[in-house]
């Protein structure tokens, strides 16, 4: 099973299809890579060079008690680039995956990157602010009372939470996934929030 082994010691696991340019997909919470699978299929047999990883915390990655934050999980990610040697990259993520890449961009700039690709992503800014007034959008208070409230609801029904969680993606297998077989990827979902231990599923709300 492919791994890196970060700064910390964090075994971060990751598939490596294809070769060409590089594709690397950031997955959202409470995914792992798997989510990519039928993207990282098409984008191989197109000519390219398909990566996916288990963000820390996640899927067959270590689930450390440290570290499960939007920073560390950017300088995973970089130690995945550098491990890798990737250049000329085009980076894709969805849902906190998006933070996920943006933070790197932010932190570690484009020298090894092309195109970044947001889909569905947590940025630009969930929050309503002057700059960023869009009607559907809520005050810092209103999201930080939601977050919150998710986070204690997760912790207090753990397994009818992590059920409810994977009916509200069903839409997802029609289409996002799209050729996954009905029910496949809720399913998914079930089984990876229940194999969060709790200290990261939390800190990957709040991240």
């Amino acid at each position: 099973m492919p791994t890196i082994s970060t700064r910390d010691g964090t075994q971060i696991y990751y598939k490596d299809w294809g070769s060409g340019q590089p594709v690397v997909f950031s997955h959202g919470w409470p995914l792992n890579s798997d989510a990519w699978e039928s993207q990282m299929y098409a984008v191989a047999s197109a000519g390219f060079r398909a990566i996916g990883h288990d963000r820390r915390g996640h899927g067959r990655s270590s689930q450390p008690w440290n570290g499960n934050d939007m920073d560390t999980y950017a300088d995973d990610l970089a130690e995945l680039i550098e491990a890798l040697d990737l250049r000329d990259v085009v980076l894709i993520g969805h849902s906190t995956g998006g933070g996920e890449v943006t933070r790197y961009v932010g932190r570690y700039g484009t020298d090894r990157v092309a195109k970044v690709v947001l889909v569905g992503a947590v940025p630009p800014l969930m929050v309503q602010t002057p700059e960023n007034p869009g009607p559907r959008l809520y005050s810092s208070a209103q999201c930080r009372h939601s977050w919150c409230r998710l986070r204690k609801i997760l912790a207090a029904f753990r397994s009818a939470c992590s059920t409810d969680c994977a009916r509200r993606h069903l839409r997802i297998d029609r289409n996002f996934i799209g050729t996954w077989p009905p029910g496949r990827f809720s399913d998914s979902i079930v089984r990876e929030l229940m194999s969060h231990p709790e200290r990261s599923r939390a800190s990957g709300i709040k991240a």
